[in-house]
């Protein structure tokens, strides 16, 4: 593993990238419903992740900020800035160079320092998530924290509020399954505290 990231950088996701992220969506489990439903929303900023590896500068992942989500203010709200990331993901062959930490780094970044964000949200499987060999979820092991969990935490998220069932993961028996969410929070005081002491 890497010392340090790679330079990471991002534009903003047009039209020509939507094959890119439905492709990166799908190779991550996600599949295609929810970036289909929301890509028109101009409260959804989706954006592709670039870093320079090799000397080439390449596509490695996605992102999103949820500016406003009327029917869930805690995640997203324009009136209290509540800024909510979402969709970040790393393509498989990238993973393992430090690209997803430099990733939520620029989210967070970018959410407090250019979109005056007061607060983060964001989301993530409760449980640990056990795979099939075609990739495919199969349970949940709810002793165990999502992969994800720590991760988050150690970057300063606390959990804002109860677990619920959001993500949708249909299997052949059970087209409506629901895996359990972890709701967290951060300030854009600790995220700036953070950039001041890098």
């Amino acid at each position: 593993m890497p010392a340090t990231a790679p330079p990471v950088t991002y534009r903003l996701a047009q039209d020509a990238d939507f094959p890119l992220l439905i492709a990166y969506r799908e190779e991550c489990g996600w599949g295609s419903a929810a970036l289909q439903r929301n890509w028109s929303d101009p409260d959804r900023i989706f954006c592709v992740f670039m870093a320079e590896l090799d000397g080439v500068v390449r596509d490695v992942g996605m992102g999103c900020w949820y500016m406003h989500q009327p029917d869930d203010l805690e995640l997203a709200n324009r009136e209290t800035g509540v800024v909510h990331l979402a969709s970040l993901f790393i393509a498989h062959r990238y993973q393992g160079k430090k690209i997803g930490t430099a990733a939520i780094d620029l989210l967070e970044r970018v959410a407090v320092l250019e979109m005056g964000a007061k607060s983060l949200t964001l989301d993530t499987t409760a449980y640990l998530t056990i795979w099939d060999e075609t990739h495919f979820w199969r349970e949940e092991d709810k002793t165990k924290p999502g992969v994800s969990v720590a991760w988050y935490k150690a970057r300063g998220y606390t959990q804002f509020r109860e677990n619920r069932p959001l993500f949708l993961q249909p299997t052949p028996t059970d087209p409506d399954r629901l895996l359990t969410a972890i709701f967290l929070k951060k300030t854009a005081e600790q995220v700036r505290a953070e950039q001041n002491a890098a």
